[in-house]
């Protein structure tokens, strides 16, 4: 079996983090320009997809385990980080498994929750590899793809275009994040093996 590239360090702790982070920040912009009032899900929806796909994209140096673990663990972060904040604003129990039912059960809203953390994947495995200017380029077409998807597959109203925004300004937004890890990567590698 072939060496994951990343130190463990990146791999388990920085990399999912920083891949949450960027997905965050894309939900936050994707809001702003969408000029949502009530952001807070679509922002943990944003970090949490991205999050999960940053663990999927960590699980091995194998393409096809990522690829396979990002849908199933970007669908189990986000339903787990809205329903904590649903169980903060409500002041309930945290009950992850109630909104994992109804994603489930909504197979448009699950092509959307389970196609956003398979792109992110591709794009860092794709960035790694061969580097940003790739990698912006595939991000940028799936974020474009991912748009559209939310036209396509979500209900009609006010709340369709931050959500489009969101989901794929969330995917652009891991091209920066796979660049720091590979730097702070390189830096902690020790010497002999670079």
């Amino acid at each position: 079996m072939r060496e994951h590239p990343y130190p463990p360090v990146v791999r388990w702790a920085l990399f999912p983090a920083l891949a949450g982070l960027a997905g965050a920040a894309g939900g936050v912009l994707g809001v702003s320009l969408a000029g949502e009032a009530s952001a807070t899900r679509l922002i943990v929806i944003g970090g949490c997809l991205s999050a999960g796909a940053g663990l999927a994209s960590m699980l091995s140096s194998r393409a096809w385990i990522c690829l396979l673990g990002a849908p199933i663990l970007g669908v189990l972060t986000a339903s787990t980080g809205v329903a904590v904040v649903e169980a903060l604003e409500r002041g309930g129990a945290i009950r992850p498994w109630v909104l994992l039912t109804r994603i489930l059960q909504d197979a448009r809203g699950l092509v959307l929750v389970g196609w956003v953390p398979l792109a992110q994947t591709i794009v860092h495995r794709t960035t790694s590899i061969r580097g940003w200017r790739p990698g912006v380029a595939l991000a940028t077409g799936f974020g474009l793809l991912s748009f559209a998807l939310t036209a396509l597959l979500a209900p009609r109203g006010a709340g369709m275009l931050p959500v489009g925004a969101t989901l794929a300004l969330s995917i652009c937004a891991q091209v920066p994040a796979v660049v720091a890890a590979v730097a702070v990567a390189r830096r902690l590698r020790p010497p002999e093996a670079a």
